[in-house]
């Protein structure tokens, strides 16, 4: 991205805090949740000065269909803007941010609001197939008499409601269930994802009581006069211990994976403003972080859990760069056996030369440079928000550090990967 003429940047993020689903921010739609951080960010410059808005969103609702256009409108930008959504499931926030990049770098725009948001609690419930028919039967049934015969046909199996599985359409597997899968093919066992989860929750307790997410969490309006102001997911109190008194989910006779080594469900949002470093300049913006490049790629969906790997080889080998050569990574945890699986596959000669082509290892990335503050495990995972957040997590990280280079990758489901790097401007 940086190598054309245009060096794209990072000027502004921010998130609301993240809470569990059907929890605090139960009662708030994706919408309602996008509207307080595009405000915010809106308080950084003059809103007059934004072209448009993209925002990734996973869970659509039907009756809010293009949710970027409604989250626009309502933030109070300009009806005169363009508003869109995206979607490739949990890169969604990833996705609004490069597309937003590729746009200021074709001339389409110059000041970009990129973000995403996921209410997963208010996720679309559906009704059994055999239920639309036999409630058509009832609407057009001439008499009240008629209609009750035809309600009386009704069985709870046509009636219960289904909600969304996450099941890969594909391969049939849940993510969990891919994941059990690597645990099994890298002999990754419990207590290795366990303590992996364990060290996600400490550092994000430690990132909280030292003040770590100041800045980076906008403050969200729950109910008559109440707030939240910080992350809800992350537990002061596990152990190792309560860890490993969990029992598996997928697999629940040999299986590894638990809800304590896996992220939870979440809501959240999170976005920033994305503009040329020229552009951010004239408007004041400093902490800035160019977007260096970044790559999307496939890979067989029972092994979606790769994704970060196949995305960082590529990256790398494109940018001739190493692990060395960074200073952060951001790995997303959608499961703790999921990304130590990445993790060694990187650091694998066969891995690497039969499934990314590459004449060598990629390498060791060193755990004590990743996640600083914790990730999806600890802080939780809102499908559509987390590759924003990971962004955002990644450029602040830089600038309190004052490293050079960052590097963020995530698996995505249906046999997806994704990964960016990150450069501070100085």
């Amino acid at each position: 991205m940086s190598s054309g003429k245009k060096k794209i940047v990072i000027a502004a993020g921010i998130r609301t805090p993240f809470a569990r689903a059907w929890n605090e921010l139960a009662g708030l739609s994706a919408i309602d949740l996008g509207k307080p951080v595009v405000t915010g960010l809106c308080d950084s410059i003059d809103p007059g000065n934004i072209d448009g808005l993209i925002w990734g969103n996973v869970i659509q609702s039907i009756d809010q269909t293009n949710m970027a256009r409604i989250l626009s409108m309502k933030s109070g930008l300009d009806h005169k803007i363009p508003a869109y959504t995206v979607s490739i499931n949990c890169a969604s926030g990833m996705l609004a941010v490069t597309s937003a990049a590729d746009s200021i770098t074709l001339g389409r725009a110059q000041v970009l609001v990129a973000g995403g948001s996921e209410s997963m609690s208010n996720a679309y419930v559906r009704y059994p197939s055999t239920f639309l028919p036999l409630a058509r039967r009832i609407q057009r049934s001439g008499n009240v008499f008629s209609k009750l015969a035809s309600i009386m046909r009704l069985r709870w199996r046509d009636v219960r409601p289904v909600t969304p599985s996450f099941r890969d359409p594909i391969c049939g597997l849940s993510m969990g269930e891919t994941t059990e899968l690597l645990a099994k093919e890298y002999s990754i066992s419990r207590s290795e994802q366990d303590r992996f989860a364990q060290g996600s929750q400490e550092k994000a307790i430690s990132a909280q009581r030292k003040g770590r997410f100041k800045g980076e969490i906008t403050p969200m309006a729950i109910g008559k006069g109440n707030k939240l102001e910080k992350d809800m997911v992350p537990r002061s109190n596990s152990t190792m211990e309560k860890l490993a008194s969990l029992k598996p989910i997928f697999d629940k006779k040999k299986g590894t994976v638990t809800a304590g080594n896996s992220s939870p469900v979440t809501d959240g949002a999170a976005g920033m403003l994305v503009m040329e470093s020229e552009r951010a300049h004239d408007l004041g913006l400093k902490d800035l972080v160019t977007i260096k490049d970044y790559h999307y790629c496939g890979l067989d969906p029972k092994r979606m859990g790769l994704g970060p790997a196949h995305a960082v080889g590529a990256l790398l080998e494109r940018n001739k760069l190493s692990p060395g050569d960074f200073d952060i990574f951001e790995i997303n945890e959608a499961f703790a056996a999921q990304v130590l699986a990445s993790l060694k596959a990187l650091d694998e000669s066969r891995f690497c030369r039969k499934e990314l082509g590459l004449a060598r290892k990629v390498g060791e990335i060193p755990v004590e440079k990743m996640n600083f503050n914790g990730g999806a495990i600890a802080l939780g995972h809102p499908l559509g928000a987390t590759g924003s957040r990971l962004i955002i997590t990644a450029a602040r990280e830089l600038w309190r550090r004052k490293k050079e280079r960052a590097l963020i990758a995530m698996c995505v489901s249906g046999g997806l990967g994704a990964g960016m790097i990150l450069e501070r401007v100085d």
